[in-house]
């Protein structure tokens, strides 16, 4: 007798793929799908997420620490991104700065 396969879809009057699902976000039954990479992620990570992307966008070298404007990049939009960088490194700072009133507070 053959051995029947392994279902990997629900069947529930459409086929509904479980992988996909588990990919989406819905899993162990929380009923919540993940519509944006950083949903569910701190205001600490998304801002460190943010710098990465920013600095990808705008061709950013790992050896230096400058941001230069691509030539084909208005200066209106380089600008605006320097000024969500500084937002991202504000939320850093900030969450720095409690990290360290914790710290002082512990060792007192």
């Amino acid at each position: 007798m053959a051995r029947p396969r392994k279902r990997s879809w629900l069947d529930v009057g459409f086929r509904l793929d479980i992988n996909a699902l588990l990919r989406a976000g819905l899993k162990n039954g929380t009923h919540k799908v993940v519509a944006y990479r950083t949903q569910f992620l701190s205001p600490y990570n998304r801002a460190h997420f943010g710098i990465r992307r920013i600095e990808a966008r705008l061709g950013k070298k790992p050896d230096d620490d400058a941001l230069y404007r691509p030539k084909w990049q208005r200066t209106a939009t380089f600008d605006r991104y320097c000024e969500k960088i500084d937002r991202y490194e504000n939320v850093l700072d900030t969450q720095l700065l409690r990290s360290l009133g914790r710290i002082i507070a512990m060792t007192k």
